[in-house]
């Protein structure tokens, strides 16, 4: 990321001016009631995890099968995540909470949330890229950046699936249940370190994509949205899916 595209520049200068004005509204929301912590969450809380873990497994290995042309395959399994994430939405949506934003106002508040987020989020990744060096591009970006057999596959998943499934697990789920635990600090914190982990590749990417959990979980914290979160994921995954496809670049 020590090249960043003109776009995502762009982006980055509306989040320096997005910054401020998403902190001056932070300290004035209130802060929302989460349903999970009203409920003993450690029998689902493994649930969660279980699901979380078999829909990466399936996504890597599908995408993987895309990547290397073994299309039918590839396609067979990014199914079946999308059964686990149906699985995930009809366990865990009971205890997330149903905000009293309006839809237009989860949305708008999911838009300021990512562009704010986005210096702090390639400012992380450009302090990693100076400590540890350029990492090698994902085979998967490869094949999204020359728009390979596949491509259209993953940036399915990328701009929909991992949104929609990631943040009913992390924000919706794991963040209240934690928070109920120890603490809004501790539930914020182990949540985004979770999420990070999670986006181990390349290792680096785990530092500023915890940047970016803490954001999310933030958002949570004061909206008590779903939908804003799921709004400022897709946004941020867009942006970079249209970074790569449009760039003559493997390199992010």
């Amino acid at each position: 990321m020590s090249d960043l595209p003109l776009s995502t520049m762009i982006a980055c200068g509306a989040g320096l001016v997005a910054l401020p004005l998403a902190f001056r509204w932070d300290r004035r929301a209130a802060t929302v009631e989460l349903p999970a912590q009203r409920v003993d969450g450690s029998g689902l809380l493994f649930i969660a995890v279980a699901l979380l873990l078999l829909q990466q497994v399936l996504l890597f290995a599908g995408l993987r099968a895309v990547a290397e042309d073994r299309i039918v395959l590839g396609r067979v399994l990014l199914g079946v995540p999308l059964v686990v994430c149906i699985a995930m939405a009809v366990k865990l949506l009971p205890y997330v909470v149903t905000s009293k934003l309006t839809a237009l106002r989860a949305i708008a508040a999911g838009l300021v949330a990512v562009l704010a987020a986005l210096p702090l989020v390639y400012g992380t990744a450009w302090l990693m890229t100076l400590l540890f060096g350029d990492q090698p591009a994902q085979q998967l970006v490869s094949v999204l950046a020359k728009r390979e057999t596949g491509w259209r596959e993953i940036a399915f998943v990328a701009v929909v699936l991992a949104p929609v499934s990631e943040e009913l697990v992390f924000r919706g789920f794991f963040y209240p249940t934690l928070r109920r635990m120890r603490g809004a600090p501790f539930g914020l914190i182990a949540s985004s370190v979770l999420f990070g982990i999670v986006h181990f590749d390349p290792w680096t990417a785990i530092f500023p994509l915890f940047v970016f959990g803490l954001v999310l979980a933030r958002l949570m914290e004061k909206t008590g949205s779903y939908l804003a979160c799921v709004t400022a994921h897709v946004a941020f995954n867009a942006l970079t899916v249209g970074t790569v496809l449009l760039s003559e670049s493997t390199s992010l």
